[in-house]
């Protein structure tokens, strides 16, 4: 969707980088129109920049064989931009873009519709779903729970079992449980922090990706500019 211009600002995050499985792009846009921007890109612990934008354009990078999270995209000049990232994967160049999460609206609570990751274990069903919760903060931890149809949810693989994801900062995880399918996700931390959901289909890899909901913008009506069945399954 769009974002909306009373809502610029300077810095943006994104949960994950990956130019080794897919096939990442940063798109920067620089929303002045008489000022340029100068900005830096943060992937994990490098740093990239910084970039000149000149009004009214866009600055469109890929950084080869790079994975890792999170994103922080930051006009270090105090121009507002506006920042997504899009992605090709797998086998039919499935695309799909994401709008940057702006870092004055970074929420505690996060909730999304649902969770599937029938794959293997469900029959017919090709879904293979990660939460990706990112910590944006320099200096605390954040401490995160997972509910997915109410229930608090385990920490894969964790030995002794926790319910609880210690992040530290400016760091991320990247949780799916296999085989579970339902909804809502209801995502929590002790801090402000940001949450998407990554999909998968098999075989051919097509990607989705999409930022959770924050609690403090729940509303009683939601628009989408088209639904239809005949030439696509919706």
């Amino acid at each position: 969707m769009g974002f909306p211009a009373n809502q610029f600002t300077t810095e943006y995050w994104f949960p994950w980088y990956d130019t080794v499985y897919m096939n990442t792009y940063l798109l920067v846009g620089n929303t002045s129109a008489s000022l340029s921007a100068t900005v830096e890109i943060h992937i994990g612990a490098s740093q990239y920049g910084p970039f000149t934008i000149a009004p009214n354009s866009t600055l469109k990078q890929r950084f080869a064989s790079k994975v890792d999270g999170p994103v922080r995209v930051v006009s270090t000049n105090g121009v507002n931009i506006v920042a997504s990232e899009f992605t090709l994967s797998g086998s039919q160049n499935s695309f799909n873009e994401v709008m940057g999460y702006p870092f004055d609206q970074f929420d505690t609570e996060y909730w999304f519709p649902f969770y599937d990751h029938g794959y293997p274990s469900l029959p017919a069903n090709n879904m293979r779903t990660w939460i990706l919760l990112g910590n944006p903060s320099a200096s605390q931890t954040a401490n995160v729970q997972v509910f997915i149809d109410g229930i608090l949810q385990t920490v894969p693989n964790s030995n002794p079992p926790s319910t609880t994801f210690t992040i530290p900062p400016g760091a991320n995880v990247q949780p799916r449980w296999i085989g579970l399918q339902g909804g809502p996700v209801r995502v929590v931390s002790d801090i402000p922090f940001f949450a998407s959901q990554r999909v998968f289909t098999v075989p051919t890899n097509a990607f989705n990706e999409f930022m959770g909901i924050p609690l403090s913008q729940f509303s009683t009506e939601y628009w989408f500019t088209w639904s239809g069945s005949v030439y696509t399954n919706n």
